[in-house]
């Protein structure tokens, strides 16, 4: 992208900032004296605004307004937060029958964000940061997201760790594909040392990822015979919120190489 978009990109956010949080409509030498720009690249941000619907013009009085795309890119926004609300809501219940740590994460920009958690009993545990930006190729999160994302996006993920020469793209990429085989991940001592976890994908309409639940536990404590309850409580975590946000989900049939695990 060259300097002269990115500075009418910036422009753009500028203005969109003052219509979002010091008032709802603003004439053009109005906000133009404001933001210091010159009337004639104002007009021009405005309409480019208005064009994609962010802004609308009030011929009446010729004042611009808050559109209805940026109405309803705050719906959507909205939309998120029920999401985070409804998935934590769901998975405390589970964490209170398991009483193991489980999470609730989602994707951004190649990271895995862990958005939300519910705490088990047990002394021993241990503590993720909520809100900050952790390596996607480590752990159980990082290969759901890789697994359940659009294949465009993912794709796009592995160029970018193709960067990183620790990283064994052919061994990621093998366990990704046994995570949308199997409908779950797991992994030991990847994210923290002596831990083992689990996730499984949130998966909304027309099958978008929107997030997943992860379950989290000390290797001290973890048990092999207890393998299968702790997958079955993170797909059935998953599964009942994704059945929430898209009452049409419903569970693929599990492969003869999970039902053998």
């Amino acid at each position: 992208m060259s300097d002269r978009r990115m500075s009418s990109l910036s422009k753009g956010l500028k203005v969109l900032r003052h219509f979002v949080y010091e008032k709802e409509t603003w004439g053009i030498r109005e906000i133009a004296r404001e933001l210091g720009f010159s009337k004639s690249a104002t007009l021009r941000i405005l309409q480019s605004l208005c064009d994609e619907d962010f802004l609308a013009l009030d011929r009446k009085d010729s004042k611009y307004g808050i559109g209805p795309e940026l109405w309803r890119l705050g719906v959507a926004l909205r939309g998120k937060e029920n999401l985070h609300a409804t998935a934590m809501s769901v998975i405390r219940k589970y964490a209170d029958k398991v009483n193991e740590m489980m999470i609730f994460f989602r994707h951004s920009r190649g990271a895995v964000v862990y958005e939300g958690v519910a705490e088990c009993d047990h002394a021993l545990r241990f503590t993720l940061k909520l809100g900050v930006p952790y390596d996607i190729h480590r752990g159980p999160a990082g290969k759901t997201i890789l697994a359940f994302l659009r294949p465009r996006e993912a794709d796009k993920i592995f160029e970018e760790l193709k960067r990183n020469t620790s990283v064994d793209i052919p061994a990621l990429k093998k366990a990704v594909e046994q995570t949308r085989v199997n409908g779950y991940s797991t992994a030991s001592s990847e994210r923290a040392q002596g831990v083992i976890g689990f996730a499984a994908p949130i998966i909304g309409p027309d099958n978008a990822f929107l997030g997943g639940v992860g379950l989290y536990l000390p290797e001290a404590r973890y048990k092999p015979e207890d393998r299968g309850k702790y997958v079955d409580t993170v797909k059935a975590c998953a599964d009942e919120i994704s059945s929430m946000v898209n009452p049409g989900h419903a569970r693929p049939p599990r492969s003869e190489k999970t039902r053998a695990r």
